[in-house]
């Protein structure tokens, strides 16, 4: 029996040691009493004693108790939070058997049952925190745009004369040429009523030798179509008045010739108007130079630079200006007495040309498809016109035209007066009276005495007599041409005229040009030439 307490107290110990080794901390559930577990082991492993021989338990138990602790699981590491088991109660010690034939082992105390362990209470979960909405981002601001700084206050420009007398201007601009359209190129400004002085400087777009301009003032401009007065200068050295009441043409024409007119290339002419009551005084560049009557009422005050834009370009103009008069002003009129009668402007004198003489080319360009013109000036009434031209191919070359073409703002209305080389010599006149008339006239009519080599020239002479054309060609009478076209008022515009064809034995596509000579024309006077008596 010592030798079976000893293995007893031996297998406890073995037991301990393992179970400190092996047993990790397990979840708080029931310990298990594993002293009585392993003796009631024993117990039934142990056979019954025979009398003749005494088992050895201390072998068996030892093998049994290396079995069960093989045997026995592995216990699964639980998380460090999980607490401490509580520590397990010493077993009471198994009295020693008595021994009997038979082996009854003595029942094993029921150990004392562990204290099952609180489990610890059930965290509350800790409640979801409400979602709160999101928050809608502000949107970004719009950067407010930097503010533009106010313009500093750009002082204006000085006035040659007191502000408050300024009605209108200063003001620069460009009348751009529209030979084709039949009307002048205008600017309008503002007038207004009484006394007043107008100014502008016009830059000459071409210069006097090569073609004509003409620019100037529209003075009490009426609403009513083409009712105003007129004052222009022109590349020919000449400033020119007139008015008109509608399309009755120009009345009381009067031109003079000056030498304060700038004739050259881009050159700049200063002219000005003082106009009091009913009279006025005309200035170019700082010179006085006639007066004006402006008695008739034209039922307006309107006023306007203009262009007589007879060919291709552009007219600049400067400082054009409307001032009213005061006394402030004489100083710089110190010449004009406003309080006296103006002079007078003079009579014309009769032999005293209104245009030229000018002398100059037209050049050939037979691709343009149309007539080459030289222009000149507008006309009212009787007039006479002279011209000199030169021929520009010889007879074997080429034939040849030249002649006078009168021309009207009303379309398709004209007088055609051409003398050419073929058949020897002859001429044309063809007129027409707008787009709804034919063209008519006389054609191929023999012409003796025109000279036909290259270089020749020949004089025509042309005198305008009512409806009556008298024609003389190297001073020799031709005929009476019929100018009447009917309802339709004559033309008012006298030019020159080539046409440059090439066809007909024409040969215009030669190039070169016509030359002319001394251009000129009157206002008819029985002075200027003698006519026949029978005419």
């Amino acid at each position: 029996m010592r030798k079976t307490s000893g293995l007893l107290g031996l297998a406890l110990t073995v037991l301990l040691v393992a179970c400190q080794q092996q047993v990790s901390p397990v979840p708080a559930t029931a310990t298990p009493d594993i002293p009585a577990t392993v003796v009631t082991l024993v117990q039934e492993q142990m056979p019954t004693p025979v009398p003749t021989s005494t088992p050895d338990i201390d072998a068996t138990v030892e093998a049994r108790l290396v079995a069960t602790v093989a045997a026995m699981p592995t216990a699964t590491p639980e998380p460090p939070s999980t607490p401490t088991p509580t520590p397990m109660p010493t077993p009471t010690p198994v009295p020693t058997a008595t021994a009997v034939p038979t082996a009854t082992p003595t029942p094993t105390p029921t150990s004392t049952v562990a204290h099952t362990p609180t489990p610890p209470p059930t965290a509350t979960p800790r409640p979801t925190p409400t979602q709160f909405a999101t928050r809608t981002p502000r949107p970004t601001a719009t950067p407010r745009p930097t503010a533009t700084p106010r313009p500093t206050n750009t002082p204006l420009p000085p006035l040659k004369y007191d502000r408050s007398l300024l009605v209108f201007g200063p003001m620069d601009g460009a009348l751009v040429h529209q030979p084709n359209d039949g009307f002048l190129e205008v600017e309008e400004g503002r007038g207004t009523d009484g006394d007043i002085v107008v100014e502008a400087t016009s830059l000459n777009p071409y210069g006097s030798d090569s073609r004509y301009w003409e620019h100037g003032f529209l003075l009490k401009d009426g609403p009513a179509r083409n009712h105003q007065y007129w004052l222009s200068i022109d590349s020919d050295g000449y400033w020119e008045t007139f008015h008109r009441l509608g399309d009755t043409g120009a009345i009381d024409r009067y031109s003079e010739e000056s030498d304060d007119i700038n004739r050259r290339p881009g050159g700049k002419n200063h002219l000005q108007v003082v106009v009091i009551g009913e009279r006025g005084w005309v200035y170019i560049n700082g010179e006085l130079n006639g007066g004006l009557d402006l008695s008739v009422d034209t039922g307006g005050n309107g006023i306007s630079v203009f262009t007589d834009d007879a060919f291709v370009g552009e007219t600049r103009y400067e400082d054009f200006t409307v001032w009213r008069w005061s006394s402030a002003l004489a100083a710089s009129f110190s010449d004009l007495d406003p309080n006296s009668t103006p002079t007078p402007t003079p009579t014309p004198d009769p032999k005293q040309p209104i245009f030229g003489p000018v002398s100059g080319v037209i050049h050939h360009d037979s691709d343009d498809g149309f007539l080459e013109e030289f222009d000149g000036p507008s006309i009212d009434g009787d007039v006479m016109i002279e011209v000199t031209f030169s021929n520009p191919f010889a007879p074997d070359e080429s034939h040849w035209n030249y002649g006078i073409l009168f021309v009207s703002p009303i379309p398709e209305t004209y007088h055609h007066i051409e003398v050419h080389s073929l058949f020897g010599g002859s001429y044309n006149h063809w007129r027409r009276g707008g787009r709804d008339d034919e063209r008519r006239g006389r054609i191929a009519e023999d012409l003796p005495g025109l000279k036909l080599q290259k270089e020749d020239q020949n004089h025509i002479r042309l005198i305008i007599l009512g409806d009556e054309g008298h024609l003389y060609v190297n001073d020799r009478r031709v005929g009476i041409l019929n100018f009447n076209l009917g309802n339709v008022q004559n033309p008012d515009e006298v030019n020159l005229v080539v046409s440059d064809i090439a066809v007909h034995g024409f040969e215009y596509d030669r190039g070169g040009h016509t030359k002319f000579e001394d251009f000129t024309v009157w206002k008819w006077h029985p002075s200027l030439f003698e006519l026949p008596k029978d005419d």
